[in-house]
């Protein structure tokens, strides 16, 4: 099964970050694929770097887990990235990382 999921959180509320790539390592278990669209302030997490620093209250950090999987495309909302300055990843294929231009 493939799976769709989106998040608008970023670091300034780092559990609820955390949300959607903690569905997404769910559902990797399982052995489905995901896509995973990131929106609004979400998008800082996929600047280079940053996901893997947050510290959710609760739930482990699964950033990188996801980010790096070959079953995860990950998105970044183009316009939402140029607002906040750019510099962060556009598209993630599986198995091929692309950056925005």
């Amino acid at each position: 099964m493939h799976w769709v999921t989106s998040g608008s959180f970023g670091p300034t509320d780092p559990t609820r970050a955390m949300l959607p790539f903690l569905f997404a390592a769910s559902a990797l278990q399982a052995g489905d694929s995901v896509t995973l669209m990131l929106f609004h302030d979400a998008v800082l997490m996929a600047v280079d770097g940053v996901g893997k620093t947050l510290v959710p209250v609760g739930p482990p950090n699964r950033y990188e887990e996801i980010a790096d999987h070959p079953k995860v495309t990950l998105w970044a909302c183009r316009p939402c990235v140029e607002a906040r300055g750019g510099g962060g990843w556009f598209a993630r294929p599986p198995g091929q990382a692309r950056r925005h231009e």
